[in-house]
């Protein structure tokens, strides 16, 4: 799998000789993970150099792999600012995807990244409780 580039030379190397024959929670997890990457370039977001994040850049398969499916602050804010979403709303919509993809397709990838929701989600409002007091 290419990520985010033409690339040929795994083909040309030899090193890619079999078509995908089935889609399993790994597959579905990258797929995910790219799609969203290069997504957010057509959102202007360039490479991020500040924290782990999605839009880090990566020079292998193996470093695109261990990157996160989320943004980092630093990036979270500028697609928030251009686009102009509630990010809790957002984080809430997202939870609900990856726990439907992680249903029909279970994987530790996305079993993690959901869990890193959960958190996320117990934490703001925890947070939410705090300052309504």
């Amino acid at each position: 799998m290419c990520f985010g580039r033409f690339e040929t030379k795994p083909y040309e190397m030899g090193l890619i000789s079999t078509p995908i024959e089935s889609v399993d929670g790994g597959l579905i997890h990258k797929m995910i993970r790219v799609l969203v990457h290069e997504t957010c370039h057509i959102f202007y977001l360039s490479h991020c150099v500040f924290y782990e994040c999605l839009m880090n850049e990566s020079t292998s398969i193996a470093e695109a792999v261990s990157q996160p499916l989320f943004l980092c602050p630093v990036c979270l804010r500028k697609l928030q600012k251009v686009c102009r979403f509630n990010i809790i709303q957002r984080y809430n919509s997202l939870l609900d995807t990856l726990k439907e993809i992680g249903h029909k397709y279970p994987d530790e990838n996305l079993t993690k990244n959901i869990a890193w929701l959960e958190k996320l989600l117990q934490w703001a409002r925890v947070q939410s409780a705090i300052t309504k007091v």
